[in-house]
């Protein structure tokens, strides 16, 4: 629990850097240095992804489906989803690195590609309400809405788009996907740990 902790806190830090970095590119455009803090920013977010979602085969592994079955198939869906949402973001992101760095046309034209961002848009929404359905914690549950707010916050996909595409540079955009897909992998995390946590409770009973 305490390493789960320490890795979010390090998620929070890289967000706080990415409004920093933001608000410094608006003033500076395409600065070097800012297009390098973003993939820097970008870089971090990732590898804490991987390590959160290195924990979730022994966490599920703790869940036994002979006697929680329901909460197990619970916790194999939201798997499912999440890998999902996950191939979506990736998807874009290899997309967007055919582009350079400082390019501000270049999120919104693979967003617009295919319909890419409007169905990564719907995914995500999807994702989170089907979150909040399976968990029966409310303290979880918050924590889950935070992660979501950036979704609740624009849920028509075109001020999504306006908010988060237009006009902003691909190492910006990079960064963005990568909080995006932690928010994910984390919010995964929490339902687990609150299926695991009921069944617990229900084996002692």
């Amino acid at each position: 629990m305490e390493r789960r902790t320490g890795i979010l806190i390090a998620a929070a830090i890289g967000v706080i850097l990415i409004v920093v970095a933001a608000q410094v590119f608006l003033a500076w455009r395409t600065s070097n240095e800012i297009l390098q803090a973003f993939e820097i920013v970008n870089k971090g977010l990732d590898s804490t992804r991987l390590k959160l979602n290195d924990q979730h085969t022994p966490t599920r592994a703790l869940l036994d489906p002979f006697v929680c079955n329901e909460m197990a198939e619970k916790a194999d869906a939201i798997h499912a989803e999440a890998g999902s949402v996950s191939l979506d973001i990736d998807e874009f992101k290899e997309n967007l690195a055919l582009f350079a760095m400082d390019d501000t046309d270049g999120p919104d034209s693979v967003y617009g590609a295919e319909d890419r961002g409007l169905r990564l848009h719907g995914a995500l929404l999807r994702y989170f309400d089907m979150a909040e359905l399976v968990c029966a914690n409310d303290s979880i549950d918050r924590l889950i809405d935070h992660h979501a707010g950036f979704m609740r916050d624009t849920p028509d996909a075109a001020e999504w788009r306006k908010h988060n595409f237009q006009g902003v540079p691909v190492a910006a955009c990079q960064a963005i996907l990568s909080k995006i897909e932690f928010d994910v992998a984390s919010t995964e995390a929490l339902v687990l740990n609150d299926l695991l946590a009921r069944c617990n409770q229900a084996t002692k009973r």
